[in-house]
């Protein structure tokens, strides 16, 4: 066989399903012409879909080298080392391609490559060139917000609701969309985490100040909580079948439909519950160190229990776990996850403690909401709402801990065992 029989007898076994049988008759085909572009291209996807990336990145550096001026090379180089994890190595290979042919799937790849490797301003400049794509709005958005650049960032904030991944409207009622307030019967519901929830809370009052009947939705393990909200006419779980509202908004629309909303330090403390009884003594110091595993990316939200067990052998402190799905391993560390049923039991514990030391979860939220100290674990890439450097206006009461390389807590918790100790002795 020829090289274009072995090429062609390629296209009939991926034709088939049989890729890497397909892969091999490409790589006949490249053994003796190896400037035959296509096989050489197709067998890059071949491999990447085998899941075999390191040779699919080999196979793509060579198509760079043979067919300079041809951007698929360099387009695939790039989207494969970005699943390899070499992102900086991707966002070369992308630009490359883009310098050779502007094509919006590769500034959009481009983009999430740059977020992906904490290259905020990249990344803003990537995604603008598709900014018609509702993915990209939303992505946009969490990098305005991430940079403070509020009235856009809402702006661009509202198309996660045109997105999929946002479901149907289960209430069945029309939608609140800005303007005016007075008299109208407005449910305001939770549409993303207990934490989301948490941080929108301090704009619902002032839909009751701008004389809505407000009703408030919110997570069965919140109601507790949330009885008497300032503002709220009805308090309802998200289980509810139905409700007797008029109008509706998502919690989370509240900052752009609300006139000139934007971040409120004032606003905090918003929540409050009676301290709950520890026993110990010295400094009162709460735990969580793993978000929910349903979360997308639970892994950036999970710092070992192990790297946490050595604080509590800090003189002067008193260690409690709030994290309610993993005990802790230390005997030192009191687990208080047994009495925990709702987040009225968990508001009552953080009431009680000195200070909060938890990753990315609802707990740290509501301890900022209550005003408590608390301190944040955050991943390289956190979420946007976490700004950037040490404090956030969202919860003053917050310092934020930041990881310096991807996925390495270990300085992190070094950093955080020297203040402790340091506020254990005063």
């Amino acid at each position: 066989m020829n090289a274009e029989d072995f090429f062609i007898e390629g296209l009939r076994l991926a034709a088939g399903g049989k890729l890497a049988e397909a892969a091999e008759r490409w790589a006949a085909t490249l053994a003796a012409a190896p400037a035959h572009a296509q096989a050489r291209f197709n067998r890059v996807l071949a491999l990447g879909r085998l899941g075999r990336l390191e040779e699919a990145a080999a196979e793509a550096a060579e198509g760079c080298r043979h067919h300079p001026t041809e951007p698929s090379f360099p387009a695939q180089l790039g989207q494969i080392l970005a699943r390899l994890g070499r992102l900086d190595q991707a966002a070369d290979s992308l630009r490359r391609a883009l310098e050779l042919g502007d094509d919006p799937a590769l500034w959009w790849a481009l983009g999430l490559v740059e977020r992906d490797r904490c290259a905020w301003s990249q990344a803003r400049q990537a995604l603008s060139h598709v900014d018609d794509r509702v993915e990209a709005r939303f992505e946009l958005a969490q990098l305005l917000l991430r940079d403070g650049e509020w009235q856009k960032g809402w702006e661009l904030w509202e198309s996660r609701l045109a997105r999929p991944q946002a479901g149907e409207d289960r209430w069945h009622i029309p939608e609140w969309t800005g303007g005016e307030l007075n008299g109208l019967d407005l449910l305001v519901y939770g549409e993303q985490g207990a934490g989301d929830t948490i941080q929108m809370l301090r704009f619902v009052p002032e839909l009751a100040e701008r004389g809505a009947i407000v009703r408030l939705a919110v997570h069965d393990r919140l109601v507790g909580l949330l009885a008497g909200l300032p503002g709220v006419t009805q308090l309802l779980p998200l289980s509810a079948p139905a409700c007797a509202a008029t109008h509706r908004v998502s919690i989370m629309s509240l900052p752009h439909r609300l006139p000139a909303a934007d971040c409120r330090p004032g606003a905090v403390p918003y929540l409050s519950a009676p301290a709950a009884v520890l026993t110990g003594g010295g400094l009162k110091v709460g735990l969580v160190w793993a978000g929910s595993a349903s979360f997308a990316n639970a892994g950036q939200r999970h710092v070992g229990r192990q790297l946490l067990e050595p604080l509590a052998a800090i003189p002067g402190t008193s260690l409690y776990s709030l994290q309610l799905d993993q005990a802790p391993n230390d005997p030192a560390i009191t687990d208080l996850a047994p009495g925990i049923k709702d987040w009225t039991d968990t508001a009552g514990l953080i009431a009680a403690l000195d200070l909060v030391i938890s990753v990315d979860t609802g707990t740290a939220h509501l301890a900022g909401a209550m005003g408590k100290p608390v301190w944040l674990l955050l991943h390289k890439g956190a979420d946007w709402r976490w700004g950037h450097g040490t404090r956030t206006d969202w919860y003053p009461s917050a310092r934020l801990y930041r990881q310096e390389t991807t996925g390495d807590w270990r300085p992190v918790l070094d950093r955080v065992g020297e203040d402790l100790r340091k506020l254990a002795r005063t």
